[in-house]
């Protein structure tokens, strides 16, 4: 589906959009103020983090603009929203509005003595922050980019977003993930593994593939390694991919005591490379006149502690104001649908929500589910529309996914 903008100069006065009544008694309050040590959001511990983060799911859930305006006074540091809020012109990549309210402009925060740091929506990496050498570097990294193995800088650890607790451990552990590669033509195997101080530690890495009692389980990884790893199993070269099966990956840490970690992924040939799993978006300016909307339809995994396979679709209300874009009041709706398919992609459920505002600046609206979720062309779509100064624009956009049968 191709995205249209409708333009109306001469619409009818502006029209009443329903709008939920604001009692002040009912605004969701934080559970606590938020700290800063340096230039970044501090946490003593990831509890404090959890906390802090479901209160703004809460308070973001109940209205987005004085979600903005409580974040705004609230934050003791420059975040990802203030300079949305401060800044027409800025964008970045960064999906989950809750952890713009949370990451400053470099897409960090820190708990504790380690700063995890955003790189795209998929992955994040955690290092010391007394290393300011290490900090550095890790902000030289491009952001929303794809980050790759070779360029992690040495002491720091990548995982997921939705793996935050588990990236914050130290003492001689190590973690695997096994999943399909963005390729649909590899198994990718990945992790990291760390010592007693947290720093590179030593491994083994082992994998089998086990094609459902066809044949004998083969071997297909047997690697010594330290610090992160990632490795790729190409499913085309072999014959026996061509059967269903279970590849099983086990990393065992070589330090006395520590405890081997497993992770399986289940393969079948028919439905490795059909659905898209990756988190996707979309940013659009719309102009009419002295008007215009910025909007975002976005699929992503929500940090942690909700990890939920969010739809987003959001819209920002600007008007020109002689010299300059600025944020402005206006009537606003958002609408988003999603779709939810499995691997095959075969329909699993739907969902949509709809937000009105007679008059505020931006509104959001979110629908989701717990678990995996993947899609096809047309499995997520944001409406949008604006109402100001005698001005309506609307817009329809569906994010395009990536598949095979496609």
């Amino acid at each position: 589906m191709v995205g249209i903008a409708f333009f109306y100069s001469c619409a009818p006065p502006d029209e009443a959009i329903p709008d939920k009544s604001i009692n002040k008694q009912e605004v969701p309050i934080l559970p606590r103020s938020a700290s800063s040590v340096a230039d970044r959001i501090y946490f003593n511990d990831f509890e404090e983090f959890e906390d802090y983060y479901l209160g703004l799911d809460t308070l973001l859930t109940f209205d987005t603009d004085i979600f903005d305006s409580i974040v705004l006074a609230d934050s003791p540091v420059e975040t990802i929203n203030s300079l949305y809020q401060n800044d027409a012109e800025y964008e970045s990549f960064l999906a989950d509005p809750i952890m713009e309210a949370i990451l400053n402009a470099n897409f960090e925060f820190q708990i504790d003595d380690v700063i995890i740091t955003y790189i795209n929506n998929s992955q994040i990496l955690a290092s010391d922050a007394s290393n300011s050498t290490l900090k550095t570097a890790i902000r030289a990294i491009t952001k929303g980019e794809t980050l790759d193995l070779g360029d992690i800088p040495n002491g720091a650890y990548w995982d997921r977003p939705d793996q935050i607790e588990r990236a914050l451990r130290i003492g001689c552990r190590c973690d695997i993930t096994i999943e399909r590669f963005t390729d649909w033509e590899n198994v990718r195997v990945w992790g990291s593994c760390k010592n007693l101080v947290g720093a590179d530690g030593d491994g083994l890495v082992t994998g089998d593939f086990d094609a459902n009692g066809s044949a004998p389980p083969i071997e297909v990884l047997n690697e010594e390694i330290s610090g992160n790893f990632d490795f790729l199993i190409d499913i085309t070269s072999v014959a026996m991919y061509q059967n269903t099966g279970l590849f099983d990956g086990t990393v065992v840490p070589e330090c006395q005591l520590a405890v081997p970690k497993y992770d399986e992924y289940f393969f079948d040939p028919a439905e490795f490379a059909t659905c898209d799993a990756e988190h996707r978006g979309f940013n659009e300016t719309i102009t009419s006149g002295n008007e215009r909307i910025k909007i975002r339809t976005s699929f992503y995994i929500s940090g942690w502690p909700l990890g939920m396979s969010q739809h987003a679709a959001d819209i920002t209300s600007q008007t020109w104001n002689g010299s300059k874009w600025v944020n402005s009041k206006a009537n606003l709706r958002v609408e988003v649908e999603a779709n939810r398919r499995n691997l095959g992609c075969d329909f699993v459920d739907f969902k949509e929500d709809t937000e009105n505002c007679n008059n505020c600046k931006s509104k959001v609206t979110r629908v989701g589910w717990a678990g995996a979720t993947f899609h096809c062309n047309d499995d997520l779509i944001g409406k949008y529309r604006k109402i100001k100064s005698g001005i309506t624009i609307e817009h329809e956009h569906s994010v395009v996914f990536m598949c095979c049968d496609e």
